[in-house]
């Protein structure tokens, strides 16, 4: 039996689809089958036309906070874990051992210069990624603010359902700085676990998903607001 990783084959595919399918979304949209227009599209942008493959599997963007719940959750619970591990030498529940082995492969190897919590081994590459991530985090969190803002009133009552044009922090250089944010954040991650190769194919992932979201939306807004503004970007600053 082949011993595979199967989430760097997974999200490897994901990349490729993302890339593949992004770049004819990106220049001969009108000719693509309307079931992946209704993939790539969604709120403000979302797909428009009159078959609608898609719609009894959609849900609606509010329905999000499940996936933050659950998010909320499974992390609290990894963190207990490694709490477990790392700090009071515990051992791992064998069934967590057997999903490893099966999505990560058994040829996996623990970095052995981080199996004891020792804040004297912390490198300077560990802090710049610690730094970034929480940058990040923060701007990811202040784009959201200035977003729900344009939807209410002084006194923090929602007053209109309407979209209008962002103003204020990274909104000044990019259409989409919570996009660009959250690139930062896993590439912050992707520096401090530099040595686990599996990462780095969840960080292309994401940055492929996040950059095509980024174009999309940066469209919608400059078709939408004949006088957006000309020098933003759609994610990244100064290039795309």
């Amino acid at each position: 039996m082949l011993d595979l990783n199967l989430l760097k084959i997974g999200f490897a595919l994901l990349t490729l689809v993302m890339i593949v399918l992004g770049s004819l979304m990106n220049t001969v949209e009108k000719r693509l089958p309307s079931f992946v227009k209704q993939t790539f599209r969604y709120g403000r942008f979302a797909y428009q036309g009159k078959d609608t493959f898609l719609k009894p599997i959609e849900v609606p963007k509010r329905w999000f906070r499940h996936f933050y719940v659950f998010g909320a959750f499974f992390t609290s619970l990894i963190f207990v874990v490694v709490l477990r591990v790392y700090v009071f030498h515990g051992k791992p529940h064998p069934l967590l051992l057997a999903l490893l082995d099966l999505l990560g492969s058994t040829s996996r190897r623990a970095n052995e210069q981080r199996v004891q919590l020792n804040f004297g081994d912390i490198s300077f590459l560990e802090v710049i990624g610690v730094t970034m991530f929480l940058w990040a985090c923060y701007n990811q969190y202040r784009s959201a603010i200035i977003l729900a803002n344009l939807r209410k009133n002084k006194n923090g009552q929602v007053v209109t359902t309407k979209h209008s044009i962002p103003y204020g922090g990274w909104f000044e250089l990019v259409s989409s700085p919570h996009f660009l944010a959250e690139i930062l954040m896993y590439m912050a991650i992707s520096i401090i676990l530099r040595a686990a190769n599996t990462w780095h194919v969840v960080f292309l992932w994401v940055l492929s998903n996040q950059v095509e979201s980024g174009l999309l939306s940066h469209w919608w807004y400059k078709a939408t607001f004949p006088n957006y503004p000309k020098e933003r970007k759609a994610v990244i600053p100064y290039v795309l």
